[in-house]
């Protein structure tokens, strides 16, 4: 038989171990506690500074809004996206996407609270206004972003393309046809040095409609020239110079001028 001091033993010995089995859950519980704390919700993770590479027609403010508007939504019911291990690559791509449509980007984290961003622009060729806002295409007909420095436009040595049935449009489609885009761009490069008169000084450009097979030339005196790709720009504007020097037309009695028919005005 057992005597009563080795009964106690016993029972201090199993109260020990059941406080030593407490003690290590409540230990580990709260060292789980911290980790997730540490990793998800102290300052140290949080995102705080953005780098971008590479942009130079786009203004980096309006990226970086972009993105700090992205990963400053909430994320389930207590974290946030605006941490270093749960912000998403893929979503941030997928948004800048929306907004703009990038040659290529890499975005990458830098631990621990940067997001790199190196893009590599489209060339802006033209500015199209449709919608009531005015967007950047590419030479391929591709619009690249918003264009929101209305007010540089006039200064700005790029041509303006009407739309005039004000089309809705999202940034990465695609309008027109590459061929009519290398037109309207040779027409505007050389539409002043074939072209000699007062009475027709290039304005902008008209379509009507965002897959018109045909353009116009609007000039200052809002006179209309419509011209597409079957004839080369030159052809077309060597024509009307010829109509012109032989005193053919009266530019002041006529709307719009024809130039799409070969060897006829």
């Amino acid at each position: 038989m057992k005597n009563r001091g080795q009964s106690i033993r016993s029972i201090e010995k199993n109260n020990t171990q059941v406080l030593k089995k407490k003690v290590f859950k409540y230990g580990l519980s709260l060292m789980i506690f911290i980790i997730i704390y540490f990793l998800f919700f102290s300052n140290f993770f949080q995102i705080k500074y953005i780098q971008i590479i590479g942009n130079d027609a786009v203004n980096t403010k309006d990226v970086e809004d972009l993105i700090w508007q992205t990963i400053d939504r909430p994320l389930l019911l207590f974290f946030n996206h605006n941490n270093f291990w749960l912000v998403s690559i893929n979503g941030l791509l997928a948004e800048i996407k929306t907004k703009y449509a990038f040659d290529d980007i890499t975005i990458a984290k830098k631990y621990p609270d940067t997001i790199s961003l190196k893009i590599k622009e489209k060339l802006g060729k033209l500015i199209l206004f449709t919608d009531n806002k005015y967007y950047i295409i590419d030479a391929n007909g591709i619009i690249t972003r918003q264009f929101k420095e209305v007010h540089l436009i006039k200064k700005m040595k790029t041509p303006t393309i009407i739309n005039v049935d004000n089309d809705e449009i999202k940034i990465g489609n695609s309008i027109l046809s590459k061929e009519l885009i290398l037109s309207i761009i040779d027409t505007y490069e050389i539409f002043n040095k074939i072209i000699i008169s007062n009475k027709l000084k290039f304005d902008h450009f008209e379509i009507n409609g965002l897959n018109s097979n045909f353009y116009k030339v609007i000039t200052s005196d809002g006179l209309e020239i419509h011209m597409n790709n079957s004839l080369s720009s030159e052809t077309q504007l060597s024509k009307l110079t010829k109509v012109i020097q032989a005193n053919k037309v009266n530019l002041e009695a006529i709307s719009y001028i024809n130039l799409r028919i070969k060897d006829q005005v």
